[in-house]
């Protein structure tokens, strides 16, 4: 294999979308491609991010000669339970970072709604003063929970355009 020009490597990772969800994307750019500088300032950009300390969420690969595999610096460190890790949301703008939140445990509707309560809302008083802003989050399932959506609204946050 390696004579025809074959190697073995680690697959690239890409969502997998539809012809329908390509076109989507591809039309949610190009109703966006005039937006000025100032407009884009004006998102909210969020998300939840986990962090770990041993070990990775992917395959890892490393570069080594034959005979090598056990030398210290071919390993990778491993502790017994994962190690631990972090969980956090966090949301930036054009006006500036906004908080970083560590999340206890499982995050569910109920805790998405008081990170939003006590970290966004805040953020939004003092950063957008003039109310211009546009709020941003994925389709997470605990984003697009009922409880969540009602609450958003009830807030009146201006959430970002689909």
């Amino acid at each position: 294999m390696h004579k025809i020009g074959f190697h073995s490597c680690i697959p690239v990772a890409k969502p997998l979308l539809s012809s329908q969800q390509r076109e989507n994307r591809l039309n949610w750019c190009l109703e966006r491609k005039e937006w000025s500088v100032r407009k884009w300032a004006n998102v909210i950009w969020s998300d939840e991010s986990r962090f770990t300390i041993f070990k990775t969420d992917g395959p890892g690969r490393i570069w080594r000669t034959p005979g090598t595999r056990f030398n210290i610096e071919n390993l990778i460190p491993s502790v017994k339970h994962g190690g631990g890790g972090l969980m956090v949301w966090g949301c930036f703008s054009g006006k500036g970072l906004g908080p970083l939140v560590k999340i206890e445990g499982k995050m569910d509707r109920l805790s998405y709604i008081k990170i939003l309560e006590k970290h966004l809302l805040p953020y939004i008083s003092t950063k957008f003063i003039e109310k211009g802003y546009m709020f941003q989050q994925d389709n997470a399932p605990v984003h697009t929970a009922r409880d969540v959506g009602e609450w958003i609204t009830t807030k009146k946050i201006k959430t970002f355009p689909d």
